[in-house]
């Protein structure tokens, strides 16, 4: 199937996860933001580790929205449309046919039959209606969202030359030109979604006109009318079915492809994902015990959800979860995954490993540290895992 509209790919969608994937890792406290920048103050107001904390913050909660909020109501009332489609269009066609025939007997017939399914399907418009426009609006948001980050960050790449920390800078132009893909996306993905939800507010109020005239047939003039304005209904329907069934295969097709494609929800992307397997993210720390003594830990955490998952202290074992006994949440930043456990382990790293193919064809295995890195690409150099240029 393909879409007349031409603003809403699944290569579109695939984008916006990876923008999600990376938002998560972005610092959300001061003392990190310092850490990645590596420097606590600057003269230019612009380029403060306090102006990078309100970006940072600004497209972490962005991409977090996206995963939590936006993709998955804009899924859901897709399908909620599909399943409205499926419910009444057949007994909004059954009703065609029973007027058509109305008009070729030269006879009004049995009209209770052709009022209920008309208004059934204009009283489950209705109430969907609200909620499809209530999804636009968190798109729109997510928009306006992205367009003021970009704006900022545009903004600091202009004084980019004062950046001192040369992977910042590369981080930044690198976002930069994310985030022109991403918003030019986003502002078409809304104009198309908003295209499609009036094409459904159309058909209820175009549903609410025939309920009104199958109120009121009384001859042979009212039956053709009434056909007429039922037949544009029926074509109406399926353009817009047609179009709800495009957008929801493209979500369909991107959730398959990213689950296939990206693996391991905190693994930096990169070209060495299609030349690696066994690819794995390991947490490791030194932990604090209630006796106070400190001793090794690790965990593996390379299928957690970076915008979802925490992990704690549990008398000096890493713990995937929230922490029982303390309501206090720590954002993760870099590639150093959410949660109390920072507060109570030291000595922290985060271990990437993998089997690398090399040039030969054979398979070795490789690691690669991203404790102190910040956000990255990765590729493989011949059996290695080094960063991409």
């Amino acid at each position: 199937m393909s879409n007349t509209n031409n603003v809403f790919t699944v290569e579109d969608l695939l984008r916006i996860k990876e923008y999600a994937r990376i938002s998560a890792l972005m610092p959300t406290y001061l003392e990190d933001v310092i850490h990645c920048l590596g420097y606590d103050n600057s003269s230019s107001q612009p380029l403060s580790p306090e102006s990078f904390l309100e970006l940072f913050q600004s497209i972490n909660n962005n991409g977090r929205d996206w995963i939590s909020n936006v993709e998955p109501r804009f899924e859901e009332r897709l399908n909620a449309m599909v399943e409205f489609y499926n419910s009444y269009s057949g007994n909004l066609r059954n009703a065609l046919d029973s007027i058509n025939e109305m008009i070729n007997s030269g006879e009004i017939g049995d009209m209770q039959p052709i009022r209920n399914a008309i208004s059934n399907a204009w009283s489950e418009l209705l109430y969907q209606e609200a909620k499809n426009y209530n999804t636009c609006e968190h798109l729109k948001f997510f928009t306006d969202t992205l367009v003021s980050a970009n704006n900022d960050l545009q903004s600091k790449i202009d004084l980019g030359n004062q950046i001192t920390n040369v992977d910042i800078k590369k981080f930044l132009f690198d976002l930069s030109d994310e985030f022109q893909l991403i918003t030019s996306f986003s502002l078409d993905a809304e104009a198309s979604a908003q295209s499609l939800w009036t094409q459904w507010t159309t058909l209820s109020e175009e549903l609410e006109t025939a309920k009104n005239a199958a109120q009121d047939v009384s001859q042979q003039s009212d039956v053709v009318d009434l056909y007429v304005a039922l037949s544009d209904i029926m074509d109406g329907l399926e353009d817009a079915h047609a179009q709800t069934q495009y957008m929801l295969e493209c979500f369909q097709n991107a959730d398959n492809r990213y689950n296939n494609d990206y693996p391991g929800g905190v693994a930096p992307l990169g070209s060495y994902m299609t030349k690696s397997s066994d690819i794995t993210v390991v947490l490791k720390a030194e932990c604090q015990k209630a006796d106070g003594s400190w001793q090794h830990s690790q965990i593996d955490m390379s299928n957690i959800n970076p915008q979802l998952d925490e992990f704690y202290n549990n008398n000096g074992q890493l713990t995937l979860g929230s922490d029982p006994s303390s309501a206090k949440y720590l954002s993760g930043y870099c590639y150093y995954p959410a949660g109390t456990y920072r507060e109570t382990c030291r000595n922290i790293q985060v271990i990437l490993t993998a089997q690398c193919t090399t040039d030969s064809g054979s398979s070795q295995p490789s690691t690669f540290s991203l404790t102190d890195e910040f956000i990255i690409k990765l590729k493989n150099n011949n059996g290695v895992l080094t960063k991409e240029t």
